[in-house]
């Protein structure tokens, strides 16, 4: 009776210390940071804008692409902004 109780006991013993450890076979799985977002496209002066394109115009100018520029309004309500073109 003596050696059933231990063997009892022993398997008992076994499995909780079993199912206490932890295995080191677990592969450790490392996420690399997002990379960071791409810079703002740079603003372009609308006013500086408009007078290169007045000084470059001819007959033989092609159109400027301006679907993708981001203009800034830095004379924003300022009537006299085009006068030296104008005149």
């Amino acid at each position: 009776m003596k050696i059933a109780k231990r063997i009892v006991l022993s398997t008992i013993l076994a499995l909780a210390l079993g199912a206490c450890s932890s295995s080191g076979d677990d592969p450790v799985v490392v996420v690399p940071p997002p990379p960071p977002p791409p810079p703002p496209p740079a603003s372009t002066d609308f006013t500086t804008f408009v007078k290169d394109q007045f000084a470059n115009t001819s007959d033989m100018t092609d159109p400027e692409d301006v679907g993708n520029e981001d203009f800034t309004f830095s004379d924003n309500d300022d009537p006299s902004a085009y006068d030296d073109l104008l005149q």
